[in-house]
């Protein structure tokens, strides 16, 4: 997955190889290989993975086999190492981890496509959820969201839009993602919620 400073042309060309490495586009049309359009997925990061995941809901459009392997995409997401962690951390805030936390878990309990989080515990005692987005990620998912809206444009007059209603999916896909990148709105919903980007 691409991460620091990414550029559109250079992301394009990473889908490009990605997609041709697993065939992914045939394998997903005939339906057939679903390992390897659920690993062409996971090499592509965030935006790619939340396809798979609303992808995996979806018995209406993706055989069993498939709605099976998608399903990997929810919980089999590689973590960031703690010093990825902690420079995250430092960047979103300005303090370190130590000055925050009077402890703070090295290992994430849960890992998304997104951020991952860790519990901790503030110097008054308080047992805190700490979310961290992983490096890039919303660079990475605005060129994408970017990337998709373009084809999209050109996929509607496709037959397979007579099958999927293709501004729907996209849209679906972007809200969830642009909620899960805002962090604000999660920490809205949750009491005892950090969260650093």
């Amino acid at each position: 997955m691409a991460s620091g400073n990414i550029k559109k042309s250079t992301r394009i060309k990473e889908i490009i190889s990605v997609i041709r490495r697993h065939n992914a586009l045939s394998n997903f049309s005939k339906q057939i290989r679903p390992q390897e359009v659920r690993q062409a997925l996971e090499e592509l990061g965030p935006t790619f993975i939340k396809i798979g995941q609303i992808l995996s809901t979806r018995p209406d459009l993706m055989t069993p086999e498939y709605i099976h392997e998608l399903r990997k995409l929810q919980d089999q997401v590689p973590v960031d190492d703690y010093n990825t962690v902690s420079s995250i951390y430092q960047e979103a805030t300005k303090k370190t981890l130590e000055e925050t936390f009077s402890s703070f878990e090295h290992k994430p309990f849960a890992s998304a496509s997104i951020g991952q989080v860790h519990h901790a515990t503030l110097p008054s005692g308080e047992n805190v959820v700490v979310k961290i987005q992983h490096p890039a990620v919303a660079q990475l998912v605005t060129i994408d969201l970017n990337l998709l809206h373009q084809a999209v444009k050109i996929l509607r007059f496709t037959n397979e839009s007579k099958i999927i209603d293709i501004r729907q999916v996209y849209s679906e896909i972007k809200s969830s993602l642009i909620n899960e990148i805002d962090t604000n709105i999660e920490v809205k919903k949750r009491s005892g919620l950090l969260c650093a980007k």
